[in-house]
């Protein structure tokens, strides 16, 4: 798959973050611009993905571009799982401003 230009540059960041020892990155960019796009350049790299979302909306867009095998979860049945699987070689945390929320926050902090 071909990136826009700040997609691709968002993508090698991303993995340059990783390669260099580092568990957690952020891609913050407007709506609209592609961040789907950089989700799926990064699941790429990895075998076991869950990508939590704030709602079945966002994780239909992103599961339109997204290889198969990965997981999906909103953000509110996370919440509620109160004994996540593990063992995720990534964790994606899409719209991940509203991952801190009281309630779904206690959910994410679980699963990771």
């Amino acid at each position: 798959m071909n990136l826009y230009k700040h997609n691709q540059e968002a993508y090698e960041a991303v993995m340059n973050h990783f390669n260099n020892g580092n568990q957690k990155a952020a891609i913050v960019h407007a709506t609209g611009t592609g961040k789907s796009y950089c989700i799926q350049a990064v699941t790429e790299n990895f075998e076991k993905v869950i990508v939590l979302a704030p709602n079945n909306f966002v994780l239909n867009e992103t599961r339109k571009i997204c290889k198969n095998g990965m997981e999906f979860c909103t953000y509110a049945s996370v919440m509620c799982d109160y004994a996540p699987r593990t063992n995720y070689d990534l964790i994606v945390l899409d719209e991940f401003h509203r991952a801190g929320a009281e309630k779904w926050g206690e959910g994410v902090q679980r699963l990771i």
